[in-house]
């Protein structure tokens, strides 16, 4: 129903009919290791599952005897049945591009795309889209995004370097969180699972019920995450006082370039 429409406009825009290539996807994922996590299939998969995707609208380009870029994207309704694009749920975030490639044909192929998008958007009927600059190597990807866009916001992120040594990152944080940190050792367990059973993953999904007094997210959703800490793709940490009752549970998701909580 979606697709038809969609490789036609693609074709229009890109000239072939193929808006999707595994291989390309797989070269440039291979190839760089500055991405996010929403890239990586299994965070892809749980954000399709989560808002109930209608169409996973991911798209790749070869050219010239290279793959060119990789775009993760889906389709889905919102509340008030319009339909949102998306690579998380909320922003369109800026292509994965080969990294040789030189800034004037990032910023001509990232014009093509945002036409494309914006083209696509009318059919599908998407009255808005938010985009996600990302970093400054992607520079001809922000400036195009900003050239075309209705209004800007600036978003700030903290990172923690996890290069440093423990010492180096504590010594950072702000003294009224450090006594908190060291308070925290002498009152709870940790442990940390870098691989998840189906005894785990039910455990933090009851533990989720419990605490939200409802259930907000498929099975499914739960399944693909643990499939994606199997994968080597996440862990989990389990908190629990000196009595050795249950405190709580949190996921945190990493690619080669960065870790988030989930």
């Amino acid at each position: 129903m979606y697709e038809v429409e969609f490789r036609k406009i693609f074709e229009k825009w890109f000239k072939t009919k193929n808006f999707f290539m595994e291989d390309v996807k797989k070269f440039l994922l291979d190839s760089r290791d500055d991405y996010p996590c929403y890239y990586q299939d299994f965070t892809k998969e749980y954000y399709k599952d989560y808002y109930c995707s209608v169409f996973d609208a991911s798209i790749t380009y070869y050219d010239q005897g290279r793959p060119v870029f990789y775009l993760p994207m889906f389709i889905y309704k919102s509340s008030g049945e319009n339909f949102i694009l998306s690579t998380n749920g909320e922003f369109v975030y800026h292509p994965l591009f080969n990294k040789n490639l030189s800034k004037s044909y990032v910023k001509k192929i990232s014009s093509r795309i945002i036409g494309f998008i914006f083209d696509f958007s009318k059919s599908f009927n998407i009255n808005n889209v938010l985009f996600y600059g990302g970093n400054e190597i992607f520079g001809g990807w922000e400036e195009s995004v900003v050239d075309v866009s209705i209004s800007d916001n600036i978003r700030y992120k903290y990172y923690v370097d996890l290069k440093e040594n423990i010492l180096e990152i504590r010594s950072s944080l702000r003294e009224s969180y450090k006594s908190l940190v060291n308070k925290s050792l002498n009152l709870f367990k940790f442990e940390v699972f870098d691989y998840c059973t189906d005894e785990l993953i039910e455990e933090f999904r009851e533990f989720h019920f419990q605490v939200s007094g409802k259930r907000t997210r498929s099975r499914q959703s739960w399944k693909i995450q643990q499939d994606q800490v199997n994968s080597s793709g996440g862990f989990i940490i389990k908190i629990s006082d000196k009595s050795d009752a249950f405190i709580g549970f949190s996921l945190f998701l990493y690619s080669k370039f960065e870790g988030m909580y989930a």
